[in-house]
């Protein structure tokens, strides 16, 4: 089995194993390894030199390691428990790996922290803890829709309009409602700054008291400029 041949087949069973990044690193570092040295049977490699070259710890590899082995891509021997051991590695192909079925329990975090020593096997091996991409994700909450959402504007027709003013009291109360309606109508609802009506019922009603103080002003002043002669006078 050659170079390429030994890639595709690690991508065809991470469908199944769904290996870690230090996974991955470790394998190819391997590989590109076995073939520097021409693809020798087997050889020995110092477990300290290893971890440091993947970029992790010593720990974190001995478990990306049996993971490897667990899946039939390597074959090790480990050379004992100092950091200098140098462990015998073999790079596997399918004439060489027994029939395997996945491990389904999820894969280790990179460069995780060893976990407490209680919890370790038998053989020295930190389980493997649950790899962070398999974990569920956080139901996301529904959003809340904002109280404050703009009311959509709706422009009168003059009917709507002519009915409001009715009931104003002016005495040319059809007169008025016609010219609130063609003075904002030509305008687009928008008042003189150029702002969007969005209450045109407001506006009518400030148009309506407005005229009632022009005319009571008027009023007033008219009185004001005519007094009453007062001695029964009238001219002709």
């Amino acid at each position: 089995m050659n170079y390429i041949e030994l890639i595709n087949r690690f991508w065809e069973l991470d469908e199944q194993w769904q290996f870690s990044c230090c996974e991955t690193r470790l394998y190819f570092y391997l590989v590109k390894t076995a073939n520097r040295l021409g693809w020798a049977d087997n050889w020995t490699h110092k477990d300290d030199k290893t971890s440091a070259n993947v970029g992790v710890s010593l720990n974190t590899m001995k478990t990306a390691r049996n993971r490897l082995s667990q899946a039939g891509l390597i074959k090790f021997i480990s050379g004992g428990k100092g950091q200098k051991d140098k462990t015998r590695y073999q790079i596997l192909t399918p004439n060489l790996i027994p029939n395997l079925t996945p491990n389904l329990t999820p894969n280790l975090i990179p460069n995780q922290t060893p976990i407490n020593k209680l919890n370790k096997t038998s053989n020295n091996i930190p389980p493997i803890i649950p790899h962070e991409n398999n974990l569920p994700f956080p139901e996301e909450k529904p959003k809340k829709k904002s109280s404050r959402a703009k009311k959509e504007f709706i422009p009168p027709v003059l009917d709507d309009v002519l009915k409001f003013f009715s009931g104003s009291l002016l005495p040319d109360w059809e007169n008025q409602g016609r010219l609130f309606f063609s003075h904002y109508n030509s305008q687009g609802w928008r008042k003189g700054t150029g702002v969007q009506v969005t209450d045109w019922d407001s506006l009518a009603n400030k148009w309506i008291l407005d005229e009632k103080i022009k005319r009571d002003a008027r009023s007033t002043g008219s009185k004001t400029n005519n007094p009453a002669s007062g001695n029964g006078y009238a001219g002709k």
